[in-house]
């Protein structure tokens, strides 16, 4: 009994080892390309950056979180807003409002309030008449730095210069040379 637990023990350890081996092979044998994705930032004046208004509907683009709430959908746009869709009649929904909130990555509705950052502040906004959402409540610096990370990981980026407004967003470096500059990792 106990040799016949033994051999399974071993042959198992050789199963997995070889097969170790044959992917370490194949990835070395392999040309991957470093990471090549860098980012600098887009500034605002901090004035601007916190200003909250509600526009006409604005065209979907980097969609985030998607809500339904009392016949709306509130989808939000990365970093720059929230879409208002009057869902009433579902074979055609329409495009209500477009609430700008500059840096909004995360939204939370519960009740008539809808939670959402501007930046690095956390903002309460009264959606009872979600065409006409107001500012209720901002809490200042709830998230820090939170707007100062690039969108996506394991990529280079040009370091946030607090001196220049704050970073409502992040565009991708297209050039050689801006690349030289993304020196944060």
């Amino acid at each position: 009994m106990k040799t016949k637990f033994f051999q399974w023990c071993v042959l198992a350890l050789l199963g997995s080892s070889l097969s170790s081996c044959y992917y370490w092979q194949e990835r070395n044998t392999t040309n991957f390309a470093p990471t090549t994705t860098a980012y600098k930032p887009i500034y605002a004046a901090a004035s601007v950056a916190k200003n909250i208004s509600v526009t006409a509907p604005a065209k979907l683009d980097k969609v985030g979180k998607i809500y339904y709430k009392d016949n709306f959908i509130f989808i939000n746009e990365t970093n720059k807003g929230i879409h208002i869709i009057n869902n009433a009649n579902p074979r055609n929904p329409q495009k209500v409002a477009f609430l700008n909130i500059n840096g909004c990555t995360d939204i939370v509705i519960k009740g008539n309030w809808l939670y959402a950052n501007n930046l690095t502040d956390l903002v309460v906004l009264d959606v009872t008449v979600p065409q006409n959402a107001t500012l209720k409540t901002r809490v200042e610096n709830a998230f820090l730095n939170a707007s100062q990370r690039p969108p996506q990981r394991n990529a280079s980026f040009i370091c946030p210069d607090a001196s220049k407004g704050s970073v409502v967003g992040w565009e991708e470096i297209t050039s050689a040379d801006e690349r030289k500059l993304a020196t944060c990792w």
